[in-house]
């Protein structure tokens, strides 16, 4: 592993004169007083133009950035011990972003042993840290495919972490039922190491097999289509549909299966069966998937684009790019096929990378998405003399692609998503670090990924009255789903988003759980910043905290204390996890400086009012070193905190509103407002209008309802434009800084008005 690069006759006198193995990448070290005085050892550091970033008094040591010829000095100093600050990485789970987008989060698990989920792919690696912990965890052998608890492709294990992966344990990631509690049986039909194919009577023999083993859900990552080998072909088979339909009918088992990954109108099979679920596969952004094939059989969507799950043990990733120069991090997936390793060096902008990467040699290539295989752009990286690819995506969201041809390149290649491209580069000439190592967990792509988050939600939600029917819990799946593309069933999402907790509502059953509300303050001297964590649980407790100081440190306590490196504005994350497995973050800018200067911070805010309730918006309110806390008077005697607030007045009138921040000195500033409302209208057209800027433009988005024709927008009390009734029109000015609008809607060209609705910056 490259750990830094310097001069061999440096190196050699660096750790001859240290006694240690390495020199410390950062520069940062750990340096003791033998006689145990710690100011000792801080007067030594300063002698020698070290910076101190810490003191540890109890061991009479501290720790501190060093030059390079400080380290000699030190090292060859008979007062002191001197060592390199070591990094420590925090062990956590992570939640993927699948979870919630289902409900997950939102439903307790503690009922699903009565449901037994039944897992059709290429086995498991019932040895993964991650899912071994099952306690219903079981299978079945079969003599073509082998070992059910042995996996050669992956595929089975991922698919069974999102339904199954264990919560609270600190490690990798947690499933749609976190407890270990879920009944879990698997049949292997898969043997190869490339997940190649099986036979549709092996498919049929595997469900029956299900069955058997007390079933309620089979859950079906893999399938056929339609025109599959480059002409008219059909992938259906009437045993096939028989025999689902036998299990539907005389077994009471609910079939659900990948809509396919093709990007066609073509059907597939088993999904497109009367008596199977069609699960198609969207994004993060609720977006259908390109592949995800689009027809009349699809019945649910689930997340299905860069999803993050189990994998046999050894089989996945670890990957970072970090900037050396502040230890900013950056998401990134591994390219498939990619080669390990560390690498760093300076960032070189190489656009498309459709020629020689330019650089001299050691550089890391930054690289769009487009034109040409991310192989070809690989290689063009490594022809230039590069020794690292990050390659960011040219449209919305995370990018992860594969190499054709995982030998013909022998440099680590990464995915990083548009945002990320945009940041680093803003960072070209920083020397930054790739990280591609081998691990337990990787992101897939495909409908096979979103058919176990509509397995595991069907057996999450059954769990909670078992007297339902598979069809049942089919309709309340279908009638619960979140719409999405076009109003009601589409080819695209079907009834769209599969959703848990709305699922559980409907039937009146189970208990549902509450997510946790992350929240924290924070005080800052110089370059040290005490965090103090104010997250609630309304139904539960706090079981896990993880914090980001944004410099690349982080740490799992409660109540942490940080010490920056150097000043400088930072977001740290906090982020909780209740004792049911749902998570909530909170972001906070801190900015922190060697200097005593703080100066007072300035109250601003903006509001908008439709009849008696008002929203108000403190974020316009600012500090140079941050605010800690926002408290809001409405004038009718009401309060509220946090950066904004919502309120509801009991009567018409006009109310001062005064909004006080406070910034981690202890300064406060306050602003107020005359804030007028009305008592609503009783019946005709309703109005709302939200006020927001973009680059500093005043904009209103209106929403109504009760207009019967196009309507009339007025503006302050002028006729504006006339636009369909379609309940909602964005109004937008090139006026900038303060100012107040009223708007009024009315069907066109006649009296039939609404309420106004007065938007104030």
């Amino acid at each position: 592993m490259i750990r830094f690069l310097i001069t061999t006759a440096l190196a050699a006198a660096l750790m001859l004169a240290m006694g240690i193995s390495e020199a410390a990448e950062d520069g940062r070290y750990i340096i003791t007083a033998k006689n145990g005085n710690t100011a000792q050892a801080q007067s030594a550091v300063i002698q020698n133009q070290g910076n101190v970033v810490r003191t540890l008094d109890r061991l009479g040591a501290v720790a501190a950035y060093l030059p390079d010829q400080a380290v000699t000095a030190l090292s060859s100093n008979p007062n002191f011990d001197i060592e390199v600050d070591q990094r420590r990485y925090p062990f956590g789970e992570v939640s993927p972003y699948g979870i919630a987008m289902v409900q997950a989060d939102q439903v307790s698990d503690s009922n699903t042993a009565s449901r037994t989920v039944c897992i059709i792919d290429s086995g498991i690696d019932a040895s993964h840290e991650d899912l071994s912990g099952n306690l219903n965890l079981s299978g079945t052998n079969d003599s073509g495919s082998g070992q059910w608890s042995v996996d050669a492709c992956g595929h089975g294990t991922h698919v069974a972490g999102t339904v199954a992966a264990i919560g609270g344990n600190g490690v990798g990631v947690v499933g749609v039922n976190p407890s270990g509690q879920i009944g879990l049986h698997i049949v292997k039909v898969f043997g190869g190491s490339d997940c190649a194919w099986t036979y549709s009577s092996d498919l049929v023999d595997a469900a029956y097999t299900c069955a058997n083993a007390g079933a309620n859900i089979i859950s079906m990552s893999l399938g056929c289509s339609d025109s599959g080998r480059g002409g008219p072909f059909s992938c259906a088979s009437s045993t096939e549909d028989a025999a689902f339909q036998d299990l539907n009918d005389n077994y009471g088992i609910l079939s659900i299966a990948a809509a396919g990954n093709d990007g066609t109108t073509n059907n597939s099979y088993p999904a497109s069966y009367d008596s199977v679920v069609s699960v198609a596969a969207i994004d993060d952004n609720k977006v259908v998937a390109d592949f995800s094939q689009k027809n009349a059989a699809v019945e649910l969507a689930a997340p299905g684009v860069g999803v993050l799950s189990t994998v046999p043990m050894g089989m996945g990733f670890n990957v970072s790019v970090t900037d050396n120069s502040d230890g900013a991090g950056f998401e990134a997936a591994a390219m498939q096929g990619t080669t390990t390793g560390t690498a760093s060096g300076a960032l070189v902008d190489c656009g498309l990378g459709e020629s020689t990467c330019p650089g001299g040699g050691g550089q890391v290539c930054l690289i769009e998405r487009g034109n040409i295989s991310f192989e070809d752009k690989t290689l063009a990286c490594e022809a230039g003399g590069g020794v690292a690819a990050v390659i960011y995506n040219n449209v919305s969201g995370m990018l992860f692609g594969a190499l054709s041809d995982p030998t013909a390149t022998t440099i680590p290649s990464v995915g990083v998503s548009d945002t990320s491209g945009a940041q680093l580069s803003g960072r070209t000439g920083n020397t930054v670090a790739v990280t591609v190592e081998s691990g337990n967990y990787d992101y897939y792509n495909g409908t096979s990924m979103a058919t176990p988050h509509v397995s595991a939600v069907a057996a999450l939600v059954w769990s909670t009255d078992t007297t339902l029917t598979n069809n049942d819990i089919r309709n309340v799946l279908q009638v619960t789903a979140e719409d999405l593309g076009a109003a009601g069933r589409d080819d695209s999402y079907g009834y769209g988003l599969v959703q848990a907790k709305a699922a559980v509502d409907l039937i009146g059953g189970g208990t549902t759980n509450t997510p946790p509300s992350a929240s924290f303050t924070f005080s800052c001297t110089e370059l040290t910043c005490d965090f103090t964590d104010t997250s609630s649980d309304s139904d539960g407790s706090i079981s896990s905290w993880s914090w980001d100081f944004g410099d690349g440190s982080s740490s799992t306590a409660q109540n942490p204390s940080h010490t920056y490196g150097a000043d400088g504005t930072y977001t740290v994350t906090l982020t909780v996890t209740d004792d049911d497995g749902a998570t909530d973050s909170a972001s906070s800018s801190v900015t922190v400086s060697t200097t005593t200067t703080d100066d007072p911070p300035t109250a601003s805010f903006t509001y908008g009012c439709t009849d008696l309730g008002c929203s108000f918006d403190g974020t316009s309110s600012s500090d140079d070193n941050g605010i800690s806390s926002y408290a809001w008077a409405f004038g009718d005697g009401a309060t509220a905190s946090g950066s904004t607030a919502s309120h509801t007045y009991a009567a018409g009138g006009t109310y001062t509103v005064t909004l006080t921040v406070t910034d981690s000195a202890g300064q406060t500033d306050s602003s107020s407002q005359s804030v007028t409302v009305s008592e609503p209208v009783s019946d005709g057209i309703t109005l709302s209008a939200t006020g927001y800027k973009v680059k500093g433009r005043h904009h209103a988005d209106l929403t109504w309802d009760g207009a019967s024709t196009d309507v009339d927008v007025y503006v302050n009390g002028a006729f504006h434009t006339t636009t369909a009734n379609d309940g909602a029109y964005t109004w937008s000015s090139e006026n900038r800084g303060g100012g107040s609008y009223t708007f009024e809607i009315c069907e066109a060209g006649t009296s039939t008005c609404s309420n106004t609705a007065q938007v104030v910056f």
